[in-house]
Parts: C-alpha cells; structure tokens; sequence
C-alpha cells in the first residue's frame, strides 16, 4: 500500500520510529494550531510519540489501520491515521492533519483521495469515516469535496480542550463509491 505518491511534490509513507523526532517537532511548532483539534498533541512528548508511532506500525502489520506521514519530500507536512470502528466490522476511521504552512493547497484532498481507494482496494473495508469539528471549515471541505456523507454530530468529549463545538460524522461507504466511479459522477 505504501508509499502511495501525490505528485512531483508529496507523497505517503508509513510513520516509524525513525520520524518520531521530526513528528515531535512538527506537532510542537504547530500545537496551538492542531491542538484543539487532536487531543494527541496536547501534551505530547517525544515517548508518547514513539508510542503512537508503534501503534500504527503494529496496527499495519495485522492491517487494522496505520499511521503515515505526507512529506514533501524529506519535510512532514501532516499526517493520517486509520483506526478500526470497535463496534463494526469492517468500518475504519480516518483522521487527519496538515501543517499550518502547507493549509489551502488541496495537499490533503490529493492524499486523502489516494488513501481511500487503496484502503478500499486493499483492506477488508465496507466503510470510511470522518469526524470534524463543527468549526473546521477545511475539514468539512475535504470530506466532501471526497464524497463523504454528513452521517450525524455528536457532542465533544467533556474533557475536550473545546467542549463546546460539536463534532460531526462523514461516512463514505464502499459500494456507493463504487457507483459513483463507475457512473462518472
């Protein structure tokens, strides 16, 4: 599955434990503008890092989701996690982030394109989802510039650092992209 390569510029590759100093300074200089958004950097230091990065690597070896980096090059631009949904098989969540610095240049919705239909191809995926925050205009643009369905919204975790917004829920089930591409809508 990977790398899987955007363009000229960019491509995906899996996180290792080799990155987790550079992921530890890209999620410091960018903390006030991902952490409200993903919990994980809050307070994150460089063994919660490697933590996280061994839990993606672990996930991806019994592909059950993964951690990877979106580089330009050498330089970490952002990064995407697929987690298994507990409570149904074959349901994946994506979650995702950029760097302030490469913000409004379509990097993430080349990327994300790109990881949906190998995830679709290549793991035992029926359906994709997506959480946003109610706030998060670039977010919400993403999932639906993908195809992604607003599902519902839901209420933060109270012991989220924004408590107030809401968090809203995209799906995108397999079958109906397949539709959608071979249809050509």
């Amino acid at each position: 599955m990977f790398p899987l390569i955007i363009d000229t510029e960019f491509c995906i590759a899996l996180l290792e434990n080799q990155h987790a100093e550079t992921l530890a300074e890209v999620v410091e200089s960018n903390r006030g503008h991902l952490g409200h958004r993903l919990f994980w950097t809050w307070e994150a230091n460089l063994v919660d890092i490697r933590r996280f990065i061994a839990c993606g690597e672990d996930r991806f070896a019994r592909r059950n989701g993964f951690e990877a980096g979106v580089w330009a090059g050498n330089e970490l631009a952002g990064g995407i996690g697929l987690y298994p949904r507990c409570s149904n098989v074959g349901t994946f969540e994506l979650e995702y982030w950029l760097s302030f610095a490469f913000e409004g240049r379509g990097v993430m919705t080349r990327s994300l394109r790109l990881v949906k239909n190998a995830v679709f191809s290549e793991l035992s995926c029926c359906r994709l989802e997506v959480q946003c925050d109610s706030d998060n205009l670039r977010s919400m643009a993403v999932a639906t510039r993908l195809g992604f369905q607003k599902k519902h919204d839901k209420k933060r975790n109270a012991s989220s650092k924004d408590a107030q917004s809401r968090r809203l829920v995209y799906h995108l089930d397999k079958a109906e992209e397949l539709r959608r591409a071979t249809s050509g809508d």
